[in-house]
C-alpha cells in the first residue's frame, strides 16, 4: 500500500497516467477502509532506522 501511495504521489503532479493514478488512489483508500493494518505508518526496520 505504501508503494502504491509513493507511486501516485510521484506520478500525480506530472500529469502522467491520470486514470491509473486515480485508480491506484481509490485502491489505497479501499485498502485503508477494509484493513486496520493499512492505516498504520510503515514499519521501520532497525537496520534502516539511522537512514
Amino acid at each position: 500500500m505504501h508503494t502504491l501511495t509513493a507511486a501516485t504521489d510521484t506520478a500525480g503532479p506530472t500529469g502522467l497516467y491520470p486514470a491509473l493514478t486515480r485508480w491506484l488512489d481509490d485502491l489505497v483508500e479501499e485498502m485503508k477502509y477494509r484493513w486496520d493494518e493499512a492505516r498504520l505508518p510503515p514499519r521501520v526496520f532497525r537496520a534502516f532506522d539511522p537512514l
